[in-house]
């Protein structure tokens, strides 16, 4: 290896080819690197058989070339090197020896007045003006060069030293005295550590242990960690001030780097750190409780305790004290949310707990069992084995049904992640009937249904439902838990698109009326409100519950935990029928991130869901859509949400990258690409008829925006089978409006009376929405009259509507509409041979999808039909008809 390196070197500084080979932290090199590096210097490897041989200073021939054009040049830390020191050996032999030519060079660092003076001349400032900067630099930086040169640019880049034409250069030396340094001036300032007084780095030590950071009244606190013989901390922090180890902002002490922090706490004698902690943690808690202050430096103490671990604790009361506290500190990291430190603190407390704890420590062990179970379900990459174990350790030691509950409730919320919402199901209708509120699934019919949701909104129409949510609060904690019970077992039985979720929300109109309100209650107007459109068709009424959830929750201190249960109900089905479809996005974004951030995981899939929707449905940028899809299903890919990803995001991403021309691709995490055909074969496999149905609007709708008319009809007529008999009406204007799309072109292809009976009843329907939503439905309408007048040959009445579609779609910023309304009226105008108009016509429709980004669709426009270069009507030119 010598020799191979030396000949490399040998070629590359033969004849007047100079070479400066240059070494680098030489302190740290190995053994085998520095036999290397001396060889080299000393040319023992270095070949230079083709030039002549050289002779020492007395005359002797030395075997090396005559001209050697290498110049070694090393460099190394002394503050890190001593005499017992590979290198250091290496180097006393490189000097000692006559042969080579060594030159030592020591580069010391400014002191304040050279700092101050090279300062001045840079900024072009008196010295007596650039003194304190210079005295700041001074302590972060040690006065050595390159940590100079490197804080004063990191001053620029962060602002902190500015140029002014006018002023000069400008600074505020109060902030830049609070600026952190780098990790290359860090390195600098632990190797100050080993220099500092036994007592100054006894106390840094403690500063340590509390983090990067320490505040003063925690200092105070612990001042007496071991009586007598305690270390002067604030003596010691006020030399660590001066030596530029620790800054002071207010009452907070800071490390200046946190390998500094790191370094002091490594320092501690791994024999010594724990009685050192215990002690900082009795003293902490003791003087802490005196002055009422516990809850306040709970989390301190309680890290201070965990770095201590349950195996160097051996007093029963001391353990017992430490769970307890840990127990404090879950609850209260849950509640922030904090989930990964929730869990943490619960594992903690377990592991403090004794062998027999379910029976000498039962209430302990259950709060700390429950905080693991809440924490581990809410955090996205939360264990799912010790989740389950740690219910499983519940169900089996729990004294009763009413302890278990909290663990039940978790366990329903992992079932509802699931595939098949069944088992969700099965549970919440076993802890009902525990609850005393058992219902039978099986006997729920449509009159049922049809009896209890009218019964509810005839009691309270009008004003009278201002009434419901002004009585007492629910007191009875079993109604509550069936509250809670009840808005789950809603939800999934929503997705299987079933009657069974109105009776429930009928359920909670009735629990709530006999046993007053709740937060649960609130959700349960929403949930009422939802079928009171989808089965009743009644969307005043729905409109006025919806109302009074909102106007509740404006009122409620605890909105925040309600909202995304709340706004997934009303603006996925309510909303919409009386307000602009774009006022929905923001409400369902905000609802996703507060179910997000508190750990509700399934509510945060719903209003995520819904959001995407909604921004599609609205004409959305298909580019913004797309990064919103992606970033969900990045999101939920810790949280294990693969059936979201797979059967709700990536139709929607399907889609939106047909449209825009993009090859398949799966979308993350997904490994391979799945067709939206496949996934509704399996939705109804599983009978998962929500996520059927999603799929089928997806479908249609991009079916019939790339004029593939015979898939469209094919998706519609799966549709209409599923969707417009013994369920729920989950009918939205968009599903009518492409139905009679398709129903009109097939109506001008065949004219049959089938398709004219289809579009006929999608212009009714619309013609009745429109009254209750102009701005939803008004395009939509007067696009499906301008379809109907152009199969019947009204020429003027369907040349005026597509010009009114056109129109209200862009006041109503629905883009996509307005795209599609443009080529509709292209084909039109081309049908009567107008091909000036159907030029136009598409032409609008290319750059408003494109627009859209339907880059894909928008080059599928026949733009130079029937029309010759310079604007002429060639009217012998064959027209293209869709």
């Amino acid at each position: 290896m010598h020799c191979l390196f030396g000949q490399l070197l040998g070629a590359i500084s033969g004849g007047d080819q100079a070479v400066l080979f240059f070494l680098d932290d030489l302190q740290w090199a190995d053994p085998t690197s520095l036999e290397l590096i001396a060889s080299l210097i000393k040319g023992d490897s270095l070949d230079f058989s083709n030039v002549s041989p050289a002779c020492d200073r007395g005359g002797q021939r030395t075997g090396r070339a005559e001209k050697c054009n290498v110049l070694f040049v090393g460099s190394y830390r002394n503050n890190e090197v001593d005499d017992e020191q590979p290198f250091k050996k290496v180097l006393s032999q490189i000097q000692a020896d006559d042969s080579i030519e060594a030159t030592s060079i020591s580069i010391s660092g400014f002191n304040i007045d050279t700092l101050n003076e090279m300062i001045s001349d840079s900024l072009c400032l008196p010295r007596r003006r650039t003194r304190q900067l210079s005295e700041i630099v001074m302590q972060k930086t040690d006065g050595l060069v390159l940590h100079v040169i490197e804080f004063l640019g990191r001053l620029t880049t962060d602002n902190l030293l500015t140029h002014n034409f006018v002023r000069g250069w400008e600074y505020d030396s109060d902030l830049i005295d609070v600026c952190p340094i780098t990790e290359s001036v860090a390195e600098l300032f632990t190797a100050k550590l080993r220099r500092l007084s036994e007592e100054v780095m006894l106390g840094l030590q403690i500063c340590s242990c509390f983090g990067s950071q320490v505040e003063r009244r925690v200092i105070d606190f612990v001042k007496d960690y071991d009586g007598e013989s305690s270390v002067d901390i604030n003596a010691a922090i006020d030399a660590a001030v001066s030596e530029g180890l620790v800054e002071r902002t207010g009452q907070i002490f800071l490390f200046a780097h946190d390998m500094i922090q790191q370094a002091a706490f490594d320092s501690v004698k791994e024999d010594d750190l724990a009685p050192l902690l215990r002690k900082l943690a009795a003293s902490l808690i003791k003087n802490s409780s005196a002055v009422k202050q516990t809850e306040s430096i709970l989390f301190i103490a309680v890290d201070l305790i965990n770095r201590i671990g349950s195996e160097a604790i051996k007093s029963a009361k001391e353990r017992l004290l430490y769970a307890r506290l840990n127990s404090r500190a879950g609850k209260k990291a849950l509640s922030a949310p904090d989930f990964a430190s929730a869990v943490m603190y619960a594992e903690s407390g377990i592991s403090f707990l004794d062998g027999d704890h379910w029976e000498s420590q039962y209430g302990l062990s259950l709060s700390l069992y429950e905080t693991s179970v809440a924490a581990h379900y809410s955090m996205p990459d939360g264990d799912k084995d010790m989740l389950n174990e740690r219910i499983n350790a519940v169900f089996d030691r729990a004294k009763c049904f009413s302890d278990k509950f909290n663990a039940h409730f978790i366990r329903i919320k992992v079932l509802s992640m699931s595939e098949c919402p069944q088992d969700a199901i099965n549970e919440s209708l076993l802890i009902l009937q525990h609850l005393g509120e058992p219902f039978d699934p099986s006997e729920i019919d449509v009159e049922i249904v049809e009896r209890e949701l009218k019964k509810h909104r005839d009691r309270f129409s009008g004003e009278n439902k201002r009434h419901f949510l002004s009585s007492t609060p629910m007191s009875d904690l079993n109604k509550r838990r069936a509250m809670q019970i009840m808005h789950s077992l809603s939800t999934n039985y929503h997705r299987l698109k079933t009657l069974v979720g109105a009776y429930v929300a009928c359920r909670m109109i009735d629990l709530s009326i006999n046993f007053g309100h709740c937060d649960e209650s609130v959700i349960g107007v929403s949930t009422f409100a939802s079928y009171l459109v989808t089965f009743l068709r009644d969307v005043d009424e729905a409109y006025s519950w919806g109302r009074l959830a909102l106007d509740f929750l404006a009122k409620s201190p605890d909105a925040n935990s309600m909202i995304p249960a709340v706004y997934t109900a009303l603006h996925c089905n309510v909303q919409l029928w009386k307000e602009p479809l774009q006022s929905t996005i923001d409400p369902l974004l905000r609802g996703y991130r507060l179910a997000y951030c508190s750990g509700d995981i399934i509510n945060a899939v719903w209003n995520s869901f819904f959001y995407i929707r909604a921004m599609i449905f609205s004409g959305e940028a298909i580019d913004v859509t797309i990064k919103e899809v992606e970033g969900f299903a990045s999101i939920f890919a810790p949280h294990k949400q693969l059936v979201f990803t797979q059967s709700i995001l990536t139709p929607v991403y399907n889609m939106l990258r047909h449209l825009k021309g993009f090859d398949e691709q799966p979308l993350f995490p997904l490994s391979k690409v799945i067709s939206s055909e496949v996934l509704l074969h399996d939705a109804f496999e599983a009978k998962l008829y929500s996520i059927a149905h999603s799929l089928l609007q997806l479908l249609i709708i991009e079916t019939f925006i790339l004029r593939d008319m015979e898939n469209a009809r094919r998706y519609l007529d799966i549709y209409r089978d599923n969707f417009s008999g013994g369920r729920i009406i989950f009918t939205k204007p968009w599903n009518v409006f492409f139905e009679g799309l398709v129903a009109f072109h097939y109506k001008s292809k065949t004219s049959d009376k089938f398709w004219e009976d289809r579009g006929r009843k999608a212009v009714s329907k619309l013609e009745e929405w429109c009254h209750l939503s102009k701005w939803n439905i008004e395009n939509k309408l007067l696009l499906l009259k301008a379809e109907s007048y152009r199969t019947e040959k009204e020429t003027e009445k369907a040349t005026e509507c597509y010009e009114a579609s056109i129109r209200s779609a862009r006041e109503h910023r629905f883009i996509h509409e307005e795209a599609i309304a443009c080529e509709l009226a292209g084909y039109f105008f081309e049908d009567q041979g107008d091909k000036v108009k159907s030029r136009d016509m598409f032409q609008q429709a290319h750059n408003t999808y494109t627009k859209w980004g339907a880059v894909s669709k928008a080059n599928s426009i026949p733009l130079n039909q029937g029309v010759a270069e310079g604007g002429d009507v060639d009217d012998d030119e064959d027209t293209n008809k869709c």
